[in-house]
């Protein structure tokens, strides 16, 4: 039987047993947040709805759906709307034992900060701490104000400088 033939670059891999384990939290998962009152309808409909049309794609189906959650009567969506304020209430009161025991929630660092944007839709100067009077990190500079001088740094970002 031939021997199989292995290239540097399959040698060079490690497999997950090689590599390092990562450190876990001790603390279990926290609560999961609460389902919306369009959600709660969702999960009532969806099997029935899509029994009844099986030849729909699923996101057609959830389009279905949603027009049906638009056409429910004021009654049924008062009473969807208290049953998700219970289950948003039961939510903050276990979020509240779990921070109590366990601390406070972890953020997530995968999620990128909002950045804020003034009434024209541009950056507001919040980044003037930043850059403070270093120029150096300014691609282009241009007058948009009596007062002020707009810096276009190398990420693209615009920020409104005070000239003094």
């Amino acid at each position: 039987m031939p021997k199989k033939v292995v290239s540097d670059n399959q040698k060079e891999k490690k497999s997950k047993k090689d590599l390092p384990k990562q450190v876990k939290d001790d603390r279990p998962n926290p609560p999961k947040k609460p389902l919306s009152s369009y959600f709660l309808f969702k999960d009532a409909v969806y099997e029935k709805t899509k029994k009844d049309n099986k030849d729909v794609k699923h996101q057609e189906l959830l389009k279905l759906i949603g027009k049906m959650y638009n056409e429910i009567s004021d009654d049924q969506l008062k009473k969807l709307q208290g049953e998700a304020e219970l289950l948003k209430e039961k939510y903050q009161k276990e979020i509240k034992e779990y921070e109590q025991k366990y601390g406070p929630l972890k953020k997530s660092s995968g999620k990128r900060e909002k950045r804020k944007k003034s009434d024209d839709g541009q950056d507001s100067g919040d980044d003037d701490e930043k850059t403070g009077d270093n120029n150096e990190d300014c691609l282009l500079y241009t007058s948009d104000a009596a007062d002020d001088l707009l810096c276009v740094d190398l990420g693209g970002r615009r920020i409104i400088k005070k000239k003094k």
